[in-house]
């Protein structure tokens, strides 16, 4: 296999696409962290007493039984008084948290779910366009989007298909586009 500048600028933009991906999952990595961290000092605060520390977050097979003992009785001596004075109802805040953690969590994964495929296929097209790439292999992108987006490979064709009229619309200077099948970009 040779390395043509053709092949070095589709690879850029490969690696382009694969950056801004890592990107979103990694933001998205770092709230989900947070939010855990969030929910277990909740818990460590308002809901866990002494027994619940020590069983929940493993603490008793780390710490030496009278380091465990001791911890166990500020926990409990702490939930006592948490429970004495009644300032918040730790199971309604609790269950309001992970309602709204579950209600992000949908709105995140329903948002990165969605693509819009005609957008896609113009960018895409517009990408291979300006790159200057005229012979890429048909299969080899139905292969690529199929990979990247995750859908069946008769989508993928669909959608490759789709970039390729839109890449010829580019090329030919039209708007509107009918989808074609060809097998490759250029000929």
């Amino acid at each position: 296999m040779t390395i043509t500048p053709d092949l070095i600028q589709y690879i850029i933009y490969i690696i382009i696409i694969v950056s801004i991906i890592i990107f979103i999952v990694k933001k998205a990595v770092a709230v989900a962290i947070t939010l855990g961290i969030i929910l277990l000092l909740f818990n460590i605060g308002f809901r866990f007493n002494g027994t619940d520390v020590m069983d929940k977050l493993g603490l008793d097979k780390y710490l030496k039984p009278q380091a465990s003992t001791t911890i166990s009785s500020f926990f409990d001596d702490f939930a006592q008084k948490r429970d004495q004075y009644g300032i918040v109802d730790a199971d309604k805040v609790y269950n309001e948290m992970t309602n709204a953690i579950d209600t992000g969590y949908y709105i995140i994964v329903d948002g990165l779910g969605k693509v819009d495929v005609n957008k896609f296929a113009k960018t895409l097209a517009k990408n291979i366009y300006d790159a200057g790439l005229k012979n890429i292999d048909f299969n080899q992108l139905v292969a690529e989007i199929q990979k990247q987006l995750k859908v069946t490979p008769a989508e993928a064709t669909t959608i490759a298909q789709q970039v390729q009229a839109d890449y010829q619309g580019i090329k030919d200077g039209t708007s509107d586009n009918v989808l074609v099948p060809t097998n490759t970009f250029g000929k």
